[in-house]
């Protein structure tokens, strides 16, 4: 379980007021109806709250914090079903920044990042790798090739589901160079680069992206790429990812609950009936399971050192998450009965998202086999 200190409560409560104020379903239903898929306004207003640049250190313009406290954003972003690329730019790009960038690459692009100003998403998944079917090993197989020309690199290749990828100033992509596998950052308006956008289910915004002969100069790529990094990027996307589904099951819960104390049948609230009654306290049990998984993932991915061991906790919570959240969400809608169905009522749009996040960076199957494998080796 996670401790909170002073100074992070403070940051969980004003993100909590920050989301209720400015993200009520209402609201939240028509930013995700436009055409970006999120408030470009509202995205300033993370940057001066100080959010973007949680995690960068200061020396790069940010605040200096820890993905625990990003991971407190993110809960209430979920309870609020805020989409944004806040999880793109600030769990995925900044840390693959701080784990595989040099010093120059860190001042510029961390402080853009921090100021609002660069929207940065990781393209690590290729063909349909992110559902988990065809990841390989511990990372997604890599495909894309970048073939050095004088100052410059060529890649050519493809990334799907690039979280945001129509939205984002750049991506950090990983290709073959040779017989090793790197980050490299690509504009996103580079000659050769094409997008097909989309909306998924759950408001969010994604894009496959294909690299044609892009020419990319030498000092774009991640000068400590590893296999490691790249793992560990992905596995904090996936952290946090079971924060949101956390946030998201307890609102499911909270709704649910609620909704069961004020609608009435056979002249008695639903909340009365003891049927329903051991249902929501198993919804209760899940919630209270998941959150306390889905912190020891971040713990997990927080600490200097990152190995098999951490790496089995985070598929472990991802694993449970997926299974338990679709659970929860199912239960959600069926004690709301016939209007949990209905495009105008949250509880339906919560259990989009749930399913939207268990096929994010492995499904629940696939992280059962690897939490299998890792325990395997030890």
């Amino acid at each position: 379980m996670l401790n909170h200190t002073e100074e992070q409560t403070i940051i969980s409560d004003s993100a909590a007021r920050f989301v209720d104020d400015k993200f009520p379903f209402s609201v939240r239903q028509q930013i995700a109806s436009t055409d970006h898929g999120y408030d470009i306004s509202t995205w300033q207003d993370f940057a001066e709250l100080g959010w973007l640049g949680i995690p960068v250190p200061e020396v790069f313009g940010g605040i200096g914090g820890s993905i625990v406290d990003v991971s407190l954003i993110q809960q209430q972003l979920g309870r609020a079903l805020v989409r944004s690329p806040f999880l793109a730019t600030v769990g995925g790009a900044s840390t693959a920044l701080m784990l595989a960038g040099n010093e120059n690459q860190k001042t510029h692009y961390l402080g853009l990042i921090a100021s609002g100003k660069c929207i940065v998403s990781c393209a690590l998944f290729e063909t349909e790798s992110s559902t988990g079917s065809r990841l390989v090993g511990d990372i997604p197989s890599v495909e894309t090739v970048a073939a050095a020309d004088g100052d410059f690199m060529v890649v050519n290749g493809c990334k799907r589901l690039v979280p945001w990828g129509q939205q984002a100033h750049s991506v950090i992509i990983s290709a073959n160079i040779e017989s090793k596998t790197v980050l490299l950052l690509v504009p996103v308006d580079a000659d050769g680069v094409r997008k097909r956008p989309y909306r998924m289910y759950d408001a969010s915004r994604c894009a496959d992206m294909e690299f044609s002969g892009v020419r990319v100069h030498r000092d774009q790529v991640l000068e400590n790429s590893s296999i490691a990094a790249i793992r560990r990027i992905i596995d904090t996307e996936t952290a946090l990812l079971c924060m949101e589904a956390s946030a998201i099951m307890w609102a499911i819960h909270d709704q649910t609950l609620e909704y069961m104390k004020t609608r009435e049948q056979f002249g008695q609230t639903l909340g009365a009936m003891q049927s329903l009654q051991h249902r929501i306290v198993d919804v209760y049990v899940k919630c209270q399971l998941a959150k306390s998984m889905a912190e020891d993932a971040i713990i997990a991915v927080s600490g200097t050192e990152y190995t098999d061991s951490e790496a089995r906790r985070v598929s472990a919570a991802k694993a449970f998450i997926g299974e338990n959240g679709r659970s929860v969400g199912k239960e959600g809608i069926q004690l709301h009965g016939g209007i949990g169905m209905t495009n105008d009522i949250p509880i339906g749009h919560y259990f989009k998202r749930l399913v939207a996040i268990d096929r994010l960076n492995g499904d629940a199957s696939w992280h059962r086999s690897r939490f299998r494998s890792l325990t395997d080796a030890r």
